[in-house]
């Protein structure tokens, strides 16, 4: 007995049998880290590696957060579990950041590569239906592939089904495309006039989340939209307050994240 639930959608649309890959990305979660603070106390835990004029002030509630978590010491200095994540930020060699907004909110993930080891401070993802109610960002110490990895993962890149834009437009305003992204599919707002099938499939599902990634030290990046489970776009702006979705596949997406990366080591390399 074959128990393979169908997308009947892209079946049809395909002209054959697709698998349904609803959920897939969304259900790997991002892992949470051992230590998590807020970004106001992170902050304040990296200045104070500058010396005593810096030091976290008692009785303020980065001091007491910090002092929570093991990573100040009672004068307000950077602990020896501190020195860990401090130390991989002060080599580092190449820095990497993304920022994902919805509904309103923006969470950034920031990896700093040192030469033997990077250092992610990551804030909660924003893939699922429900926003995130804790706001702190995880710190961990992982290797340079892991690292990529997560960013990855925390981006909710996962299989889907995708297909250009053949029978709509491939350009719409971006006003209606800034207020998919800012809602859920509860409170989805109207679909443009003539949007393509691709745009109309997306337009219903889950959470729309942009992605602006890149290297500050090269320049490089990218811009991503993740349209739920069901799709990605490469927005384009164009004149008149347009901005052109280009549809790409989910293979695409994971190898521009990595190229990104990847041609940045190049460039400083050749320097």
């Amino acid at each position: 007995m074959n128990d393979l639930r169908l997308d009947v959608a892209a079946s049809t649309r395909r002209g054959a049998p697709r698998e349904s890959l609803d959920r897939i990305a969304s259900a790997q979660r991002y892992p949470g880290a051992e230590i998590a603070v807020s970004p106001e106390a992170w902050a304040a835990l990296w200045r104070a590696r500058k010396g005593r004029f810096f030091r976290v002030k008692p009785g303020t509630a980065a001091f007491a957060e910090l002092s929570a978590v093991g990573l100040l010491t009672g004068a307000g200095t950077p602990s020896s579990s501190a020195q860990e994540y401090l130390d991989v930020r002060d080599r580092t060699v190449i820095a990497l950041g993304s920022e994902a907004r919805s509904g309103g909110l923006t969470s950034t993930w920031s990896c700093w590569f040192a030469p033997d080891s990077a250092l992610i401070a990551a804030g909660p993802q924003m893939v699922a239906s429900e926003l995130p109610q804790d706001r702190r960002i995880g710190l961990s110490v992982v290797t340079e592939s892991i690292a990529l990895g997560l960013l990855v993962q925390w981006m909710g890149i996962g299989p889907t089904w995708t297909f250009a834009h053949q029978d709509g437009l491939s350009a719409y305003p971006r006003g209606a495309v800034e207020a998919r992204i800012a809602t859920d599919e509860t409170h989805v707002p109207a679909l443009p006039a003539q949007a393509s099938w691709s745009v109309s499939r997306a337009w219903e599902e889950g959470r729309w989340t942009e992605f602006e990634f890149g290297v500050p030290r090269t320049g490089l990046g990218q811009e991503l939209i993740r349209a739920g489970d069901r799709d990605w776009f490469r927005p384009e702006p164009l004149a008149d307050g347009l901005v052109d979705l280009h549809t790409i596949g989910t293979n695409d997406v994971m190898r521009e994240v990595l190229a990104v990366y990847r041609r940045s080591v190049d460039q400083l390399v050749r320097r």
